[in-house]
């Protein structure tokens, strides 16, 4: 509105918001899961044969990555320096999903360039990574079930299994993201 009570412009003579204060928006208590909650939904992962999607949930929380970043991150964008050693991930690539429900992955000049980082992963999600380097070719992905790349339905399927196994009821997949520190 200042914009338009300037004098210069003649599109109004006064503000008539200047002067009101508006009431002040509490935030939102920010999602995310406790350790024990992580915990709870890990272990409902790995009993019931799904080391890949435990694999995949614990990087979403190591890296702050969301799934489709995570999905598309494939052996070319990981710097391995070796054990003891810090593990780099470049996600410049994202999984996308078409308007006939395909997903396709967008290359880093069609992801916009301020998303695009580079980070170094703790040791823990460093080992995750590392184990499932083993036999890959440079532009194969990283984040498999079975040999072939995740549908991310099928990923949030398992994971909600677990979360309800754990008794958590209202997490979400994105709820992953916020955990990581």
């Amino acid at each position: 509105m200042d914009y338009a009570a300037n004098p210069r412009r003649g599109c109004t003579d006064a503000n008539p918001c200047q002067g009101v204060n508006l009431p002040k928006q509490l935030k939102p208590t920010p999602k995310g899961l406790m350790l024990m909650q992580w915990q709870a939904i890990h272990v409902n992962l790995v009993p019931a044969g799904e080391q890949d999607a435990a694999n995949l949930a614990a990087f979403l929380i190591g890296s702050g990555w969301c799934l489709g970043e995570a999905l598309a991150l494939n052996v070319a964008s990981v710097e391995d320096y070796g054990k003891g050693r810090p593990m780099w991930v470049t996600m410049s690539r994202v999984l996308r999903r078409n308007p006939d429900g395909t997903h396709t992955i967008a290359e880093a000049e069609r992801k916009a360039q301020k998303s695009m980082r580079r980070i170094e992963l703790d040791p823990a999600t460093a080992a995750i990574v590392r184990a499932r380097l083993t036999g890959k070719r440079h532009s194969d992905l990283v984040f498999t079930h079975d040999g072939r790349a995740w549908a991310p339905h099928n990923f949030r399927n398992r994971l909600t299994r677990a979360r309800k196994s754990a008794g958590l009821e209202n997490a979400t997949i994105h709820w992953l993201r916020h955990t990581h520190v």
